[in-house]
């Protein structure tokens, strides 16, 4: 090996550059600013304290927003400064709050907590005081006057137990919890009167009956409260909704629900948006957060199912990435829909507590000219709204709870829920549900569709001894048209109720892949193999029959049982994952 050997020979410079100029500092990164949101939420403007109303001079509240000038008056005033700051100061006095941990606070027993609950207990009595006349329609009942008139006649005795002993305070007052229960003339109810209670709620607060640490009771336990009491007055009155939307509003009747219910889940780690298509949860924690409470209450009152297809606005949000995104969304709404929409603003009172700006319009009238958004003045009749405003229809409540007056809803032949109860005609435990739609009752209890079974998915009828054959004939096999669960003779066919579904479907995957693509249906084609068909024909010893609903991208599986069959409902609904839903049909005449 060589060794090194010293250089001589290169001339080495005396002067060497320093090249730690040239370096890059090492110095550590600055923190990145967090990223502001594009759209941040409405800010909560500020509460101000309890007017001193030692030398104070009520008068009765009176409508003032008159036309589209007042309105504007209206959003720029004190008073709307007020009503947004009180309610955005109820939403957060409840974040991360569930109802519980306020029922079980020492805010829950404040007396006039206690006073409010007792007001709307002695409301509820009313209601039961004024039934329904039994006109069979599905429109407002008139009897809902009766309960207002009720109403009205215990406002003074309310009052006085809530230490409003003024009466020039009682008549003011009064005017906001007696507008909250719904407007007798048309018999409706909406946002407008539902703002009307918190109206109440605040001026009771000015008068310093309500002192702020009651908020989050007033918000979780007393509000609530008066939410069960409406639910009830529309489900036994058939309110009209007043306003709404129709499918592209949040609810027909409520909005609060939402703003509140979403700042009780901010921060929550487990319940999600997504969370309100989850039954399970949604039945688990309605209890608890008000939001899913009113998801269950929509869901409940509807006559179809599903939130796609009757709440689409709702199923939209769901898709939000979180609470804090709705919650911010339902302040925007709040503004814009509630207290940013003429047709709404229009029926504020406004008396000594709640102040009018002074260049607003004076309408001492109670059945003044209604203003539409475009701003044109114009009046209704005393029982409807004109046709300018739309045609009148019954209420979802009212279709729903007529259905179940008239039992359309106990048949037990077709589902899109699938259920264990109790059989009304042999009394045993079996597998039935609730018809989804009022029109199904009506067809499948009317005198001409007697011995007739039907197949009805997603709003499509179709008559099971038409569609029975075509099946069959899908997959090569013959049928008959009898319909019923007897044992059809042998040459009726060989689609025999003995034979299971595996037995007589074999070899016809190809059948089953071409069905689901002409209905657009492409995931579902993996069903045909699930072990869950041989696990139904065991459980049931039946046939069974793969559908797919003739106009819409909705699938089924039917199936028909000679008696009721006792069976656990869970294996089955593994097939809701592919895309199919239930549908169980009784066959029997």
């Amino acid at each position: 090996m060589p060794s090194a050997t010293p250089i001589t020979d290169v001339e080495i410079p005396t002067n060497l550059p320093d090249l730690s100029e040239k370096l890059p500092k090492l110095t550590p990164r600055r923190p990145q600013p967090e990223q502001r949101p594009s759209n941040p939420p409405p800010p909560t403007p500020e509460l101000p304290s309890p007017p001193n109303l030692a030398k104070h001079e009520y008068y009765p509240p009176s409508r003032r927003i008159l036309s589209e000038r007042d309105h504007q008056l209206f959003l720029s005033s004190p008073t709307h400064d007020l009503i947004v700051s009180f309610v955005f100061h109820l939403s957060e006095s409840v974040r991360n709050t569930t109802i519980s941990q306020v029922r079980d606070s020492a805010a829950a027993q404040d007396p006039a907590i206690l006073a409010l609950l007792a007001v709307l207990d002695e409301a509820e009595a009313a209601l039961q005081a004024c039934p329904p006349l039994d006109t069979g329609s599905r429109f407002g009942n008139p009897a809902f006057r009766d309960f207002l008139a009720k109403i009205n006649n215990n406002l003074p005795l309310w009052h006085g137990r809530l230490n409003v002993t003024d009466q020039d305070a009682q008549a003011e007052v009064s005017q906001y919890l007696a507008n909250s229960f719904g407007n007798g003339s048309r018999i409706d109810y909406g946002s407008g009167h539902e703002l009307n209670f918190i109206l109440w709620l605040l001026c009771l607060r000015q008068l310093s009956v309500l002192d702020d640490s009651t908020f989050p009771a007033l918000t979780l336990i007393v509000f609530p409260r008066y939410l069960q009491v409406m639910r009830d007055v529309q489900a036994t009155y058939y309110l009209e909704p007043a306003g709404s939307h129709g499918v592209w509003g949040l609810d027909d009747y409520q909005f609060l629900p939402f703003l509140f219910g979403a700042s009780q889940l901010l921060n929550h780690k487990h319940i999600r948006p997504l969370s309100i298509h989850n039954e399970v949860i949604v039945e688990e924690c309605k209890k608890d957060y008000m939001y899913l409470d009113q998801i269950a209450w929509v869901n409940e009152t509807k006559t179809v199912q599903g939130l796609r297809w009757h709440s689409p606005m709702l199923d939209d949000i769901s898709s939000s990435k979180n609470w804090i995104k709705i919650e911010g969304g339902m302040r925007r709404m709040f503004l814009a829909e509630v207290m940013g929409k003429l047709p709404v603003a229009q029926h504020f009172l406004f008396g000594s507590l709640l102040t009018a700006v002074e260049e607003m319009s004076k309408d001492g009238e109670s059945n003044a000219s209604e203003v539409t958004a475009g701003g044109l003045k114009h009046s209704h009749g005393a029982n409807s709204w004109g046709d300018c405003c739309g045609i009148k229809v019954p209420s979802a409540v009212g279709a729903r709870f007529e259905a179940r007056k008239n039992g359309e809803e106990l048949v037990s032949r077709m589902t899109c829920r699938f259920e264990i109860v109790k059989h009304p005609l042999s009394g045993t435990w079996s597998t039935s549900s609730i018809v989804s739609h009022p029109d199904g009752g009506n067809v499948l209890t009317h005198q001409n569709c007697a011995n007739e079974a039907f197949n009805i998915v997603n709003g499509d009828y179709i008559i099971w001894r038409y569609m029975w054959p075509r099946l069959a004939a899908n997959f090569g096999a013959n049928a008959g048209s009898d319909q019923k669960v007897s044992k059809p003779s042998p040459n009726e066919g060989d689609l025999q109720l003995d034979t299971s579904f595996l037995e007589w479907s074999a070899g016809k995957r190809e059948v089953w892949d071409q069905l689901c693509e002409r209905q657009a249906l492409p995931d579902a084609k993996s069903t045909f193999e699930f072990g869950t068909w041989a696990f139904q024909d065991w459980v049931f010893q039946r046939s069974w029959s793969a559908t797919l609903s003739l106009s819409k991208r909705v699938g089924t599986v039917g199936l028909g049982t000679k008696t009721p069959t006792t069976a656990s409902w869970r294996p089955l609904t593994s097939l809701r994952s592919s895309g199919l839903y239930l549908i169980v049909v009784d066959p029997r005449g």
